[in-house]
């Protein structure tokens, strides 16, 4: 088991360095998505463990000098909040609204 468990570690340490950090991102998204259409109770439990995670990470960030974690940049796997209210609006439509009230 052990050695199954590292080789798996060593397959996915491997594809990351051969994909790269946008498509190997891509990918787990996808499989996340995939994931949460077929057993969405499953997903939920593994999200809840990535936040975990990632607080246990962020909290042995805070401890290290900035100047070691200065390109580290963790994933957030929290639902994302509210959009800002310039968001929410469609900016073609904020355009056109903008040259129809220059034209008046």
């Amino acid at each position: 088991m052990p050695t199954l468990a590292l080789l798996i570690a060593i397959a996915l340490i491997v594809s990351y360095l051969t994909l790269g950090h946008d498509r190997s991102a891509e990918l787990s998204e996808r499989a996340m998505e995939w994931l949460e259409n077929r057993r969405p109770e499953l997903a939920a439990k593994l999200r809840r463990k990535f936040l975990r995670l990632g607080g246990a990470a962020n909290s042995v960030f805070v401890r290290i000098p900035e100047r070691w974690t200065q390109g580290i940049h963790l994933p957030d796997y929290g639902p994302s909040g509210e959009l800002p209210e310039k968001m929410r609006e469609d900016p073609f439509e904020r355009l056109a609204q903008d040259k129809r009230g220059r034209a008046d």
